[in-house]
């Protein structure tokens, strides 16, 4: 088991059982990415939205129990969240 800087429930996007998880997945996939850096093999998501939006973010956080934090990049907010096996759980799932 990795040792993570902050909570994470990396089992989320493992089974969509529920319309939230749905929801989740659809704004990943409209305004969210998933990549790999070439300089190590961790697996990066992130989801971007308007600043007057970041409420949205919060409850995303809420839904995935992580701990860590939102940024301010380019006057938008972004959660970005470092999983590799949530970011091949993601791309399976076509984000």
């Amino acid at each position: 088991m990795i040792n993570r800087k902050y909570s994470l429930d990396e089992d989320y996007f493992s089974t969509i059982d529920s319309e939230a998880k749905a929801y989740w997945l659809g704004m990943l996939a409209s305004d969210g990415n998933v990549r790999f850096r070439k300089h190590d093999t961790c697996g990066e998501f992130r989801l971007g939205l308007m600043n007057s939006d970041k409420n949205h973010l919060v409850k995303f956080k809420e839904c995935l129990g992580y701990g860590g934090p939102i940024r301010s990049e380019d006057g938008m907010s972004v959660l970005s969240i470092y999983s590799t096996k949530m970011c091949n759980e993601l791309i399976s799932l076509g984000i």
